[in-house]
């Protein structure tokens, strides 16, 4: 009996076991289903707004796509137009260049041949003037010559005269001499105003037929007076015009 008991308690036990295992079985499926529906209601909205934000992102990107599309193309067409702008003004400049170095080098050219001729007259000129200086030159080295020639033959012809006479001149000739001096001042005196264009000593000289070396202390004389001017080894009229342009006008003498 008390085996019966126990088994009777046993299977008891072992009913309500399982009438609790049914029951927390059914809990347990409601339960999930409850979670499973109310999980998929939510994995349906979260797909649903994810779809969107895709669909979102996709239009957006289109647009973007075709803003940056037609961006692309303005600015690609202002590039085309500002390069083809540039290559011209590039062109036009070149031209200009081209243009320029042509007419300076035709200036250059022409300056430069204006400036050859230029010079070549210059050294003509310059030729010229050496050669008319040199012929000066020669004619003053001339003139030198013949004055110096004329004084050393009167030199000679004073020396000689000198050595043969013996002793002092007699006093009488002396002053014979010396009144002869005013006369021969009157006679240089108007060869040189007979030569406005000047004229050296040994033409005077030569003109009156004595040594130049006699007429050193007259021309002196009127050098100091002021009756005649000497510009290098040429005599002038005091006055610059001589008897070429006006009369000779005698002046006596100072004694």
């Amino acid at each position: 009996a008390r085996r019966k008991s126990e088994a009777a308690g046993i299977l008891r036990e072992a009913r309500n076991i399982l009438k609790g295992f049914e029951a927390s079985r059914k809990e347990n499926s409601a339960r999930l289903r409850a979670e499973l529906s109310e999980g998929a209601t939510e994995r349906q909205a979260e797909v649903k707004k994810t779809l969107g934000d895709v669909r979102k992102l996709i239009r957006g990107f289109r647009i973007s796509r075709q803003s940056l599309s037609s961006g692309l193309r303005k600015d690609l067409s202002r590039s085309v137009a500002s390069a083809r702008a540039e290559v011209g003004k590039m062109l036009g400049n070149a031209r200009s260049l081209v243009k320029g170095f042509r007419t300076s080098r035709r200036e250059a050219g022409g300056q430069l041949m204006k400036d050859l001729a230029q010079s070549r007259a210059d050294m003509e000129s310059g030729v010229k003037q050496m050669l008319s200086d040199f012929d000066k030159a020669r004619g003053n080295v001339r003139a030198d010559l013949k004055e110096v020639r004329a004084a050393w033959q009167g030199l000679t012809s004073t020396r000689q005269e000198k050595k043969d006479k013996v002793g002092n001149p007699p006093k009488a000739e002396a002053l014979a001499a010396k009144e002869e001096i005013p006369d021969l001042e009157i006679k240089v005196l108007a060869a040189v105003n007979k030569h406005p264009e000047g004229i050296n000593l040994a033409g005077v000289a030569e003109s009156l037929g004595v040594a130049p070396i006699v007429l050193g202390r007259t021309s002196k004389n009127l050098l100091g007076k002021g009756e005649v001017r000497k510009e290098g080894k040429l005599y002038f009229p005091a006055d610059g015009k001589g008897e070429a342009g006006q009369g000779f006008h005698f002046r006596p003498p100072f004694r």
